[in-house]
């Protein structure tokens, strides 16, 4: 849909914000946080034959932590769907279409914002029309692609990162890590988009 030299320049610009973003990971995985070994690492390893007695604890360990994520997922899931669906795509994409406005976006660049809010697909879908159609330049049409991107992965943090990192990291743990992963890609993201606007 974006054509040879605007896929491929979309595509190697998605890349580069999401290695900067897991490079960042590495780093203060490596040399900033205090990790600390979790229970199996710390248990002994003998050399016993797995038995049926192991298996069977196994098992009913994991189907308890099956059923202790359930029950914060399921609930979690459907408050954040509700909270996003009914409060605050509207605001989103109002703000959205102000600051487009301001920087001297088409109207018809909405379109893209609000197939973002579907999926990704369906965002490179419109934006690739409006491409192809002559409404926008491929600078207009990159920079609208990771603004779109930006908002898609927001509403995916409110409905499936924050529900999911809570279930398996617990209340605090669970939101920094969503917040943290949302906050560096949108950064890389926003990066991205300066430097489209200087740059092409």
């Amino acid at each position: 849909m974006l054509g040879l030299y605007a896929g491929g320049l979309y595509l190697c610009l998605d890349i580069s914000a999401n290695l900067f973003v897991a490079l960042i990971g590495i780093f203060f995985g490596k040399f900033v946080l205090s990790g600390t070994a979790s229970k199996m690492i710390e248990e002994k390893q003998d050399s016993e034959k797995i038995n049926t007695t192991k298996i069977k604890n196994s098992l009913k360990e994991s189907l308890h932590s099956s059923v202790r994520i359930i029950k914060i997922l399921i609930p979690t899931v459907f408050i954040t769907q509700l909270i996003t669906n009914y409060i605050l795509v509207k605001p989103i994409i109002q703000e959205y279409s102000s600051v487009l406005g301001s920087i001297g976006f088409p109207s018809s660049s909405l379109i893209v914002l609000f197939a973002s809010l579907v999926s990704q697909s369906a965002a490179i879908v419109s934006s690739g029309t409006l491409l192809n159609g002559g409404e926008v330049s491929i600078k207009t049409c990159l920079m609208l692609l990771f603004i779109a991107r930006i908002l898609h992965l927001g509403i995916g943090c409110l409905k499936g990162d924050i529900p999911i990192n809570l279930s398996y990291f617990g209340g605090t743990t669970g939101l920094k890590v969503a917040l943290y992963q949302y906050v560096l890609i949108a950064i890389a993201y926003s990066l991205i988009i300066v430097f489209i606007y200087i740059q092409l």
